[in-house]
């Protein structure tokens, strides 16, 4: 095997909500990057290969203050791990990285408008799955799951039952 080729773990969240009956996923803003991605990061090594406590902390990390187990649980979208690469990594200088992740679906315990109105909310982005299902030039994770699942996105199950109102929602994530 090739030396030279980083290997990286990673865990993703992908949120969908309907709102005005229309599908919208949930990305952050990675300024060191300059791109839309799904919510999600590197597994840490105090994680001891966890892929679902790197998620629930990213998630946690990202949209404070949202509790796992009380507002939100996580559900792995694939059996295990998938990979993909060598690509280059943006992070880590474009060095040719090996990628293995995990994707998580989540699920809203609580109503998401109650939720997201007292969330920080600054990188965050509601984005309508039409756009994302055309959209060439999106994030590789997003495409990765667009490309893996074989429904795509709209395989995705939504993250709170009912249709939401985009009157209702804070209008810095529209």
């Amino acid at each position: 095997m090739n030396t030279d080729i980083r290997q990286s773990e990673v865990a993703y969240v992908v949120t969908c909500l309907r709102i005005d009956d229309h599908p919208h996923f949930l990305l952050s803003h990675h300024d060191k990057w300059g791109d839309w991605s799904l919510v999600g990061g590197h597994v840490e090594p105090f994680e001891h290969g966890s892929w679902a406590n790197a998620a629930v902390r990213e998630l946690q990390e990202e949209i404070p203050p949202l509790l796992h187990g009380k507002d939100f649980i996580l559900i792995p979208i694939f059996s295990r791990p998938i990979t993909w690469g060598p690509t280059p990594s943006r992070s880590a200088g474009n060095k040719q990285t090996i990628y293995w992740a995990q994707f998580f679906w989540m699920e809203f315990l609580r109503s998401p408008t109650t939720l997201l109105a007292a969330a920080d909310l600054a990188n965050l982005r509601l984005v309508p799955q039409a756009f994302l299902e055309r959209e060439p030039d999106i994030s590789q994770p997003l495409r990765i799951i667009r490309e893996r699942l074989s429904g795509g996105l709209t395989s995705i199950p939504l993250a709170w039952p009912q249709s939401l109102s985009r009157k209702d929602l804070p209008q810095s994530l529209l």
